[in-house]
């Protein structure tokens, strides 16, 4: 099983930073990319167990369109 990731290396520090694009709201960082993608696997489990406990919806973020003046 694979899911799509964004990822970026700050480029003061070398720091790796990442979210899966399904959770952009969680964020994780690793000192390498591999660290990172470790993390970001974690980061899967926890929000699965998470979703299955009722403690986190699966809902996700919606697009609307809303007028104005």
């Amino acid at each position: 099983m694979s899911a799509p990731y964004t990822y970026w290396q700050d480029p003061d520090d070398g720091t790796w930073f990442g979210y899966w694009n399904d959770y952009p709201d969680f964020q994780t960082e690793g000192r390498t990319h591999d660290e990172l993608k470790s993390m970001l696997r974690s980061l899967r489990a926890d929000i699965s167990e998470m979703i299955a406990d009722g403690t986190m919806s699966d809902n996700r973020r919606n697009v609307g369109e809303l007028a104005f003046a």
